[in-house]
């Protein structure tokens, strides 16, 4: 399953990647390409990728245990990254969990959704400084959906619980797979290792059932784009309340660091 997903990704990252280059700027690419080539630093972006793939398995491992004592249907007993018991041996109760229910439980989601976070984050960053010296624009706006994609994950966490995180996931993991294919296609450009042309055929082929699954896809970002809006709108209260809470210690800390707000 792991290796399964690794792959998919790979493929579904790439095909994005040739799109980029095919409809984008490709002029610029082909420019920034050459300077790569001539310190074959197509290796290093090759790197970026083994990098990428080694955390995606080290995340996904412990998910072979995880089927093991949670099902599916788990809910938010799922966002448990260890399981506890207590250590004392007269203890009569079995394991310990995390709280799942009412602020607790979103506080624990949260903060699940922020490991998530930087478990996937270090790859991106170094693709992110990789990939932004060939596709500056594709880089800044894969960067952007990445961040909406964690910030829905986060938020439909905490908010809606197990399942409400679930369409933030796919969009960080297709702005990731994506950076990753861009990596790959410009070290295979800038090294001739003849990838990009041998895929060519089976790009154009597949091109018609691309466009249609971004047809079929609309909706579905659609609703991501209300979601997403309806969690701000949701989570605006709790942000208002937080700068409430803090403005009284900004103010003592300007006034102390004599700053004029």
């Amino acid at each position: 399953m792991i290796i399964g997903q690794a792959l998919l990704d790979m493929i579904v990252g790439y095909a994005i990647a040739c799109r980029v280059y095919t409809q984008g700027n490709t002029a610029l690419f082909d420019k920034n390409i050459v300077k790569l080539a001539e310190g074959e630093l197509g290796y290093t972006l090759i790197a970026a990728a083994v990098f990428n793939l080694t955390v995606h398995w080290v995340n996904n491992y412990p998910v072979i245990y995880k089927s093991m004592i949670m099902s599916l249907k788990g809910g938010n007993l799922r966002a448990n990254m260890q399981i506890y018991k207590p250590f004392d041996k007269d203890a009569s109760c079995g394991y310990v969990v995390l709280e799942t229910e009412g602020a607790i439980g979103s506080y624990n989601r949260a903060n699940r959704s922020l490991t998530h976070m930087v478990e996937n984050s270090i790859p991106m960053a170094v693709m992110l400084v990789l990939c932004g010296s060939v596709f500056p624009f594709p880089t800044l706006a894969l960067t952007g959906l990445f961040g909406v994609g964690r910030v829905m994950h986060q938020v439909g966490y905490a908010t809606v619980g197990y399942g409400g995180h679930g369409l933030g996931f796919v969009i960080s993991q297709i702005a990731r797979g994506s950076m990753q294919g861009l990596c790959l296609l410009a070290a295979d450009r800038s090294l001739n290792l003849g990838v990009h042309q041998a895929t060519m055929p089976y790009y154009a082929a597949a091109t018609p059932y691309f466009e249609q699954a971004v047809t079929l896809a609309m909706p579905y970002y659609e609703q991501a784009v209300t979601q997403a809006a309806a969690l701000y709108t949701l989570a605006m209260p709790y942000f208002e309340q937080a700068a409430a809470a803090a403005s009284p210690y900004v103010t003592q800390a300007a006034a102390a660091l004599k700053i004029e707000l």
